[in-house]
């Protein structure tokens, strides 16, 4: 047994699953793994006596629901698995198809929630499983299935959708759309937004820029900003992707951002740690893809753009609720006016607001996916697809 250091958890088992592929183990109750990555009020904790088992590889998704959970009263176990995420484990190259393994899980377990590379849920859904499977859609619900098993997979969902088991959440509203975009109509699902916590914050209290904005160089963004910015005069830095998260921004005055993604978690953590985020208007987004196509493929936001109204549908960064949090120009001769005249701490203060709030919301459609509260009422029920794919319910 192996003991670990990870993300603020103090000790992690490194075990050996019986289907021969290791995969981490953190049991969450357990005094000596008291993760606490953000305040709890332990006098408000209870044990609901349930147990749930969560498997996904992304350290976000896994703090923000250790953190549901814990909030909830559940018993949680996580799995990160280490398998390449275009294969299975090898319990599935076998006779057995790891319904062993299956079996034994699901009667240990209340629920099973399967987050971030989806097809690792593939043996919970070609086996028998009595326990409430939740599928976490935090990413293309394909994401890493190779082209010539695409037809089967989807085949696998389409008929994994019709058991009475088996539950959809996305993370973002691009989500269950993409998957109509592949003929699979899910009528029934939750959209629950993660709540912002970040596993790897830290700060460098050496180095304070409060007069300066910052620049993350995801998909060539220091790339595209860094010579407008210095033409115009406007101290920036330009952050690698990992920069250390949103207690590291916060030495910034904001973050110049271009959407290059219809949705990532850093967008709720800068909500909750109070990190202003400027962004281009719809117009300029469009100029700015259609003058670094060199450079830059930001796939997901064309696909979203081509959409009627997919903007402010489908990318959450013009999603109507989070607008008044965000700061939009429309011309970058305008940045030097904006970062002048505008109150950053308000701005900040306003976003943890937000975010307080938002989190009891997010608590409550947990609640209901996971069967505290009895009444389904943030359960959305869509009479037809989002798209134009499928005339019908499949």
């Amino acid at each position: 047994m192996i003991s670990y250091n990870f993300n603020g958890i103090k000790k992690i088992s490194l075990i050996m699953i019986f289907f021969f592929i290791p995969l981490y183990v953190i049991n969450v109750q357990s005094k000596k793994n008291d993760y606490r990555l953000h305040p709890i009020d332990r006098k408000s904790l209870h044990s609901n006596g349930k147990n749930i088992l969560y498997i996904s590889r992304h350290g976000g998704t896994i703090s923000n629901f250790c953190y549901i959970a814990t909030n909830l009263g559940f018993n949680i176990t996580v799995l990160e698995p280490i398998y390449n995420y275009q294969r299975k484990p090898n319990c599935y190259y076998t006779r057995n198809k790891c319904k062993s393994f299956v079996k034994s899980k699901c009667f240990e377990f209340d629920y099973i929630i399967i987050s971030d590379i989806i097809p690792d849920s593939y043996i919970f859904l070609i086996n028998k499983c009595d326990a409430k499977i939740i599928l976490e859609i935090t990413n293309r619900f394909d994401f890493g299935v190779p082209k010539f098993e695409k037809k089967y997979y989807y085949k696998m969902i389409s008929k994994a959708k019709k058991r009475k088991n088996i539950i959809f959440i996305e993370n973002n509203p691009f989500e269950i759309y993409y998957l109509c975009d592949k003929n699979i109509f899910i009528q029934n699902y939750y959209l629950i937004r993660p709540i912002g916590l970040s596993p790897i914050s830290k700060i460098n209290k050496k180095e304070i820029f409060h007069n300066k904005v910052a620049v993350i160089n995801n998909w060539n963004q220091g790339k595209i900003l860094g010579p407008i910015l210095k033409k115009l005069n406007i101290s920036f830095n330009i952050l690698e992707s990992k920069y250390g998260g949103p207690l590291t921004l916060t030495n910034y005055k904001a973050i110049i951002h271009i959407p290059y993604q219809v949705s990532v978690m850093k967008m709720m953590e800068n909500f909750r740690y109070g990190i202003p985020m400027i962004i281009p208007t719809e117009r300029l987004l469009r100029e700015i893809l259609d003058n670094n196509k060199n450079i830059i493929n930001y796939r997901w936001i064309n696909m979203a753009l081509n959409i009627k109204n997919g903007i402010k549908n489908y990318i959450e960064f013009y999603n109507d609720e989070f607008k008044e949090l965000f700061i939009y120009f429309d011309n970058f001769a305008d940045l030097p006016n904006i970062i002048e005249i505008t109150n950053f701490k308000d701005l900040s203060l306003k976003e943890k607001e937000f975010m307080k709030n938002y989190e009891n919301k997010i608590l409550k459609i947990w609640s209901e996916a996971l069967d505290i509260l009895p009444k389904k009422e943030s359960l959305i029920s869509d009479k037809k697809p989002l798209c134009n794919k499928i005339s019908n319910n499949d």
